[in-house]
C-alpha cells in the first residue's frame, strides 16, 4: 500500500491460537472499551484452530441462552468463569492440546528441533493418496456451529458499522493438489482420531464451504485463500502448521492483490 502511496493502518487484534470463539469475545471484552473506535474492514483470518474444537464444547453458548441447562449448570459454569484457578487450568490444558495437534508455535518461529537442534526438513516423502475415513459426516455438527460463530462475527461487525472479509485458513503442510488429486501426509493424529492429509483437505474444506456459504447468505466479502494459494513445503514453513516470514510474505502479497482495490 506504501508502495502505491497509499496510508492505510493495519492493526492485529488477533492471538496466537485464537478461535472463532476468541474473536467473538474480542468484540464483548475489550474492543467496546477503545474510545472512538473507527475501523473500515475487520479481516478474520480463520479455519485452522476452528477445525479442531469439538462439537458442543463448554464455550458454546456464547450468550448463556442455552435453556437446556439447568440452573445448577448455569451456576457452575458462572463460577467457572470467574474463576483464576479453572483459568489458569484452562491456559495449562489448551497450551498441551496445541502442542499434541501440531498447531502451538515453536519458541522463535524457527525450524530448528529443539531436541536434535537440526533444521526439520519437510518434503514430500510420506505422502499418501489414500484416506483412513471413509465417510466425514461426523464433523457435521462441528461444520454448523462453526458456521453460527461466523454469522456472530458478522453481526458483531454490523453492529459497529464496518464491513467483515473472512479469509479460509490454510494449512498447506498437510496436503496439495496435482492435476486435481489430492494427496498428503500419510498420518495426523487428532484428538480422538487418525487421519490423513487427504481426509484432513477434505474435512477442513468442509469449514471453509460453510464460511463460504454463510459469507454469500449475508453479502460478505471473502477470499478462499486456502484454496487458491500455493506453498512450498520446503520454504514456507517452520513447522507442520505455521508460516515462516517467506510464507506470510507470500500471504501478505496475495492479499494485497485481493484487497487493493478496496481502497
Amino acid at each position: 500500500f506504501q508502495a502505491n502511496n497509499k496510508k492505510i493502518n493495519i492493526v492485529n487484534a488477533g492471538i496466537d491460537g485464537q478461535s472463532t470463539y476468541g474473536h467473538i469475545k474480542n468484540f464483548d471484552l475489550w474492543f467496546n472499551n477503545i474510545p472512538n473506535l473507527n475501523v473500515k474492514y475487520y479481516l478474520f483470518y480463520i479455519g485452522v484452530n476452528d477445525f479442531h474444537i469439538k462439537e458442543n464444547a463448554y464455550f458454546d453458548d456464547l450468550f448463556g441462552n442455552n435453556k437446556d441447562i439447568t440452573i445448577f449448570q448455569k451456576i457452575k459454569n458462572q463460577i467457572k468463569k470467574n474463576s483464576v484457578i479453572y483459568y489458569l487450568f484452562r491456559t495449562i490444558e489448551g497450551t498441551l492440546n496445541a502442542y499434541n495437534l501440531g498447531i502451538a508455535h515453536n519458541a522463535g518461529h524457527t525450524n530448528i528441533d529443539k531436541k536434535t537442534n537440526k533444521k526439520i526438513l519437510f518434503t514430500k516423502s510420506n505422502f499418501t493418496t489414500e484416506r483412513k475415513i471413509k465417510n466425514y459426516d461426523f464433523i457435521n455438527n462441528r461444520v454448523e456451529q462453526y458456521g453460527e460463530r461466523i454469522k456472530i462475527l458478522i453481526s458483531k461487525v454490523n453492529s459497529l458499522e464496518s464491513n467483515a472479509i473472512f479469509i479460509t485458513q490454510s494449512s498447506r503442510r498437510f496436503w496439495g493438489k496435482h492435476k486435481g488429486l489430492v494427496s498428503g501426509v500419510d498420518e495426523i493424529k487428532g484428538s480422538d482420531i487418525e487421519y490423513t492429509g487427504v481426509d484432513y483437505y477434505y474435512m477442513s474444506r468442509r469449514f471453509n464451504d460453510k464460511l463460504i456459504q454463510i459469507c454469500k447468505e449475508n453479502d460478505v466479502m471473502y477470499i478462499d485463500l486456502d484454496e487458491e494459494l500455493e506453498f512450498d513445503l520446503e520454504k514456507d514453513f517452520y513447522d507442520q502448521s505455521h508460516h515462516n516470514d517467506i510464507g506470510a510474505k507470500k500471504i501478505g502479497k496475495y492479499l494485497y492483490h485481493k484487497l487493493k482495490n478496496l481502497f
